[in-house]
């Protein structure tokens, strides 16, 4: 239920930070497209996209495993654990660097000369 939660959580923070971006508000997209912290914070939310998707492929698979009766050991051996901790704190320190970006941007900065 949480990974659930999470996703919807998700789901809504890219759905309203589009809507920022193209639906007219605010600063406007040419704003957005030429900000280098906006582009650092969209490389960070891609590179946790990415590396997201082994462990849910993973722990999906164990949960089936368990629901089937069966072991997790049957679809990944246990050491896979320690990989997926390591994603796990490596998508930590981007969501912080994201922040810091999203900081960044809104003091008005990565715009270059004359920002």
């Amino acid at each position: 239920r949480a990974d659930i939660v999470w996703g919807i959580a998700a789901a809504l923070w890219i759905a309203t930070g589009l809507w920022r971006v193209f639906g007219g508000l605010e600063k406007g997209v040419p704003y957005y497209m030429h900000n280098t912290f906006f582009m650092a914070k969209m490389t960070f939310l891609a590179l946790i996209i990415v590396l997201e998707i082994s462990p849910a492929v993973t722990l999906t698979r164990w949960r089936l495993a368990i629901k089937r009766g069966e072991s997790p050991e049957s679809v990944a051996k246990p050491q896979v654990a320690s990989r997926l901790a390591a994603i796990s704190h490596v998508q930590v320190l981007l969501i912080v660097l994201m922040v810091f970006a999203a900081a960044g941007m809104a003091r008005g900065l990565g715009m270059g000369m004359g920002s």
